[in-house]
């Protein structure tokens, strides 16, 4: 219209020096910016790796003291269920009681939930 060609000219003529330099200055900016950015990336993926690693680390202590400890619930578990058994002196005369009437009804409830689902 008044003379300009849309695009990037050939030479500089007609360009304001300082306008320029500002964009110069911009650029000169942002490779700063980069710098920065590169930065900040490789810190979040640093403490990303240490929260992996910590996790993982995490889930080994407690695979590791399951492993030494599940005897010994196995044992206790057994011990209560054999208090339990001869405390009972019929198992009918549980599931009888209001309280084994209760758990029955908890239990036949909860399997029905279950089997819904699947």
């Amino acid at each position: 219209m008044n003379g300009n060609i849309s695009g990037r000219p050939d030479d500089d003529e007609g360009l304001d020096p300082e306008l320029i330099q500002l964009f110069d200055a911009a650029k000169t900016q942002a490779a700063a910016g980069d710098a920065f950015l590169t930065t900040v990336l490789l810190s979040m993926q640093r403490t990303r790796r240490l929260r992996v690693m910590r996790q993982l680390a995490g889930l080994a202590i407690i695979l590791t003291s399951s492993a030494f400890v599940a005897p010994y619930v196995a044992q206790q578990t057994l011990l209560v269920a054999d208090w339990f058994t001869n405390q009972l002196p019929a198992t009918g005369m549980a599931l009888v009681s209001p309280i084994g009437c209760v758990c029955a009804a908890l239990l036949a409830w909860r399997i029905t939930r279950w089997a819904r689902n699947y």
